[in-house]
Formats: structure tokens, sequence, C-alpha cells
């Protein structure tokens, strides 16, 4: 019995600590690697438009 509850206290830790950490870690990732690419998409943006000025 006492194994079966260790086991159901590990997936009940889990559920609860683990996942969220895992989905946190996803989602700062995504928004650090959009933070890192925004910089780059305005400058090829502009460069574009200062292009077509300049034709």
């Amino acid at each position: 019995m006492n194994y079966r509850n260790s086991d159901l206290i590990n997936q009940l830790v889990f559920y609860c600590v683990k996942q969220p950490v895992i989905y946190l870690l996803m989602i700062t990732g995504i928004l650090l690697e959009f933070m890192i690419q925004f910089p780059f998409m305005v400058i090829c943006a502009l460069e574009n438009l200062f292009r077509k000025k300049a034709q």
C-alpha cells in the first residue's frame, strides 16, 4: 500500500509542479526567441522600405 501511495504522490507532484514548470519554460523560450528575432525583423523591414524608396 505504501508504494502505491507514494506513486500517487509522485503523480500529483508531476502534475502540480513539473508540468507547469515545463510549460513556463516553453513559453519563456518562445518569448525570448521572439524578442531576439523582433529587432532583426524590424531592421529588415526598414531596409526593404529604404531600398524601395531608393529605386
